[in-house]
């Protein structure tokens, strides 16, 4: 048996898969067996003949190759469904992992018996490519009151899936909140972490980089220019609360209440970039209408109506099958 299930989703990522996947099958210092799950969308370039390649190699890769387009929420979701290791982790196409990452996650989960795991990073940016550590991280453990708290801060725990070895137990018998649409949309990893995390108990946090984020890929989901940059993040952030309150996650939804201020300024920084891609002052009108919704916390929120309703509609309906 596998001690670890690694979850890829793929799409369009031809340039860079064979870098990723020799990072993580020929450079790790971790010997024990791995599964290694591929999710790959239908993609115009050689993304699939890529990774059959490493399959002839290396037999214990899972392929799931389907016709249509899955999206990248779903395709972390159906990675998740197949995974039959104690503990998995995700990687993105494009980056690489530290030679030394999977196996410090790994013990570090064994020996603090911690449900998360979650590492610095350095990211790659500028035409040489240059590696920029991540100033944020810490060095800390997190018991159940902090740990949406501390998420939700966004500084010492992003909302990035790749920083983050879980146990799959917390996965496969919990509903998660899972985004379905739109198939390219930005933060959907954040949305799925927030319904992981508020499963969990204990969540060690470590400040050694262990992963590298190539910020270079301009045909990333991350680097395409939207107009509605904004409006995608409160989506995000409803949906969050929405399911905390379904929950009736009373510590989750106050950390989420203690950090509207951290939001906001969030926000700040993603009206900057849609004003800059060209969106409208209705579109601003329809933001900050959403943002009163959001941070006005008397009452629950409801979709029925709302600006989130059709996103509600296609999320954490995701209930993974019983062991």
């Amino acid at each position: 048996m596998a001690s670890l299930s690694v979850i890829i989703p793929i799409y369009n990522s031809g340039p860079y898969l064979a870098r990723a996947l020799t990072s993580l099958l020929e450079k790790q210092t971790l010997k024990e067996p791995l599964e290694v799950i591929l999710e790959i969308d239908p993609s115009k370039d050689n993304s699939l003949q890529i990774a059959e390649s490493f399959q002839h190699r290396y037999p214990f890769i899972i392929i799931e190759a389907p016709k249509e387009r899955m999206g990248i929420g779903i395709s972390r979701i159906r990675g998740i469904e197949r995974v039959s290791s104690p503990y998995f982790y995700f990687m993105d196409a494009d980056d690489t992992l530290a030679p030394d990452c999977l196996e410090t996650l790994l013990n570090t989960a064994r020996e603090t018996h911690a449900d998360c795991v979650n590492c610095s990073f350095s990211y790659i940016k500028g035409k040489k490519g240059k590696a920029h550590y991540y100033p944020f991280a810490k060095n800390a453990v997190l018991g159940r009151k902090n740990i949406l708290k501390t998420y939700f801060d966004d500084a010492s725990i992003r909302g990035f899936c790749w920083t983050k070895l879980y146990k799959t137990s917390i996965a496969k018998k919990r509903p998660l909140l899972v985004l379905g649409a739109p198939l390219d949309m930005q933060f959907e990893d954040v949305a799925l972490n927030c319904s992981l995390l508020s499963y969990c108990d204990k969540v060690v946090l470590l400040k050694r980089s262990l992963y590298y984020y190539d910020k270079t890929n301009s045909g990333s989901a991350m680097s395409v220019t939207r107009k509605n940059r904004t409006f995608r993040h409160l989506v995000v952030f409803a949906l969050e609360r929405y399911f905390l309150e379904k929950q009736g996650n009373i510590e989750g939804l106050k950390g989420f209440k203690t950090k509207l201020l951290r939001m906001a300024l969030s926000l700040s920084y993603d009206k900057k970039l849609d004003k800059k891609a060209g969106a409208d002052s209705a579109y601003f009108n329809q933001v900050e209408a959403a943002w009163h919704q959001i941070k006005t916390m008397k009452k629950p929120l409801v979709a029925e109506g709302s600006f989130f309703e059709d996103d509600a509609k296609k999320a954490f309906y995701f209930t993974p099958s019983e062991e």
